[in-house]
């Protein structure tokens, strides 16, 4: 651990490399692992914490954090107040147009990522 806090963050995802994760409308996470990645078996729905994913136990999860990520495509089909992505390298992060942040998106300590969102703000 990091010493961060990740329970102030309604859902989070860390310390992961070389996997897709879907996170879904209510909030629920799948992990699918390419080909050199030693994570959960691909397509394992993730519910509570695991490896390194922690989906909210509820559905009115206001944020999310995805923090130590390296070369990982996260797909998120699901709405957020905020987004924080911290310290990811050779990433995708997509969210839905379907699914705006009504606030502010962090980006802090990132490259070479590719980050597809509508917001209120981006920092």
């Amino acid at each position: 651990n990091d010493g961060d806090d990740y329970s102030k963050y309604g859902s989070s995802i860390w310390n992961k490399s070389d996997c897709t994760i879907l996170v879904q409308s209510d909030g629920t996470m799948s992990e699918a692992a390419t080909a050199n990645a030693e994570t959960d078996a691909p397509g394992n729905v993730i519910t509570a914490t695991s490896g390194g994913i922690d989906s909210a136990s509820t559905t009115d999860a206001s944020s999310i954090l995805i923090k130590n990520l390296d070369t990982c495509r996260i797909t998120i089909n699901r709405r957020y107040q905020s987004i924080h992505i911290v310290n990811a390298t050779n990433c995708t992060v997509a969210v839905s147009p379907s699914c705006p942040v009504s606030g502010p998106v962090h980006v802090t300590g990132c490259s070479q990522c590719e980050i597809a969102v509508a917001c209120r703000q981006l920092r």
